[in-house]
């Protein structure tokens, strides 16, 4: 983060900011296009009766510009059939200091559903001393542009066909097999291997590590081929490296270890920090690491996914001085039916 004393020695953790009280009016045309409805919220951080938020949510149907599925075929006979891939968005947009969040909860008709975050707003910059470009990019007269990251987690509450679920992983690997019509030749196809992770430990996956590229959560009632019914969990991010745990702060944004984490449901394990870490950040008042230290079974249980670790590597450059343009500056995490089209 640079030399500086306020940018080197300030992690932060918005959420004890209240991130839903930031989530301010938005603007047609611009934040939302011109055909969305929109709804007001309304909160009690330090106020003493509700604050309305107008027009802080909108809701739209949005045309992703890609189909759905379409195939077009002119072998045996010309024949063309598609759907056009039109989904219902919900969005709100937190001011949170210099940085605006775009939060877009996204509903397609295969049945995933698709959690996107983009960041605009303005840099976190400091004065420029003598020795800050190791830490940074100079992006004005005086100014640095510092280096830092950015982690965001979701926690998700999933039953599938009832709390008696699972989390399974399958990835691929080559097999080497004889053709069974040329059994003196061999050839080398791919095998699925599939995972039933059992305890909270196992099924805790750190961003340093290489993860399996299908992760499912699971019921035990079966599809009519046999195959279990299941969402299945994907994560698009551009994660930086985490704090080193060596560090004491680090034990208030413990959760950004984790790409996934999934947990035993708990109502005393209601969420992965608090509002109150930020001001004791070397004792937090939650620390999510020790939800995870008592290894308790996740098999059959009303699993949650908490948290789905995202997040993203921020060196600011001169064009981003005045402004963050939020293209390029996303993440986002999806989740779907696994036997629907993963167009996520």
């Amino acid at each position: 983060m640079g030399l500086s004393p306020q940018i080197s020695c300030s992690p932060s953790t918005d959420g004890s900011l209240g991130i839903g009280r930031c989530a301010y009016e938005l603007v047609r045309g611009v934040d939302c296009p011109y055909s969305a409805t929109f709804i007001d919220t309304f909160h009690l951080l330090d106020t003493g009766v509700p604050r309305r938020l107008r027009n802080s949510i909108c809701v739209f149907e949005h045309d992703m510009g890609y189909p759905l599925r379409r195939h077009f075929s002119e072998i045996v006979f010309n024949s063309y059939g598609g759907l056009a891939n039109s989904a219902l968005v919900f969005r709100t947009i937190t001011a949170i200091g210099n940085y605006d969040y775009m939060w877009d909860f996204i509903f397609y008709q295969s049945g995933s559903v698709e959690a996107k975050v983009h960041a605009t707003g303005y840099i976190a910059s400091s004065f420029a001393l003598k020795d800050n470009f190791p830490f940074g990019d100079q992006v004005a007269e005086n100014v640095t542009g510092n280096i830092h990251t950015h982690f965001i987690n979701f926690k998700v509450d999933l039953d599938v066909l009832g709390v008696e679920n699972v989390f399974q992983t399958k990835d691929m690997e080559f097999v080497n097999v004889s053709m069974p019509w040329m059994p003196e030749r061999y050839t080398m196809i791919p095998k699925v291997v599939e995972k039933q992770l059992q305890t909270e430990q196992e099924a805790a996956l750190r961003q340093d590590t290489k993860t399996p590229r299908y992760l499912h959560i699971a019921s035990n009632k079966t599809n009519r081929w046999g195959h279990q019914r299941s969402y299945r969990l994907q994560v698009f991010s551009y994660t930086g490296d985490h704090l080193p745990e060596s560090q004491a702060e680090e034990r208030a944004m413990s959760w950004a270890r984790f790409k996934v984490a999934i947990t035993k449901q708990k109502d005393s394990e209601q969420s992965c920090g608090s509002l109150y870490n930020q001001h004791d950040i070397w004792n937090p008042a939650v620390d999510f690491s020790k939800y995870i230290e008592d290894n308790e079974s996740i098999e059959n249980q009303a699993s949650v996914w908490g948290p789905s670790c995202l997040g993203d590597h921020r060196l600011p450059s001169h064009p981003s001085r005045r402004g963050h343009p939020q293209h390029g500056n996303r993440r986002q995490r999806g989740r779907g039916p696994a036997a629907a089209p993963q167009l996520l």
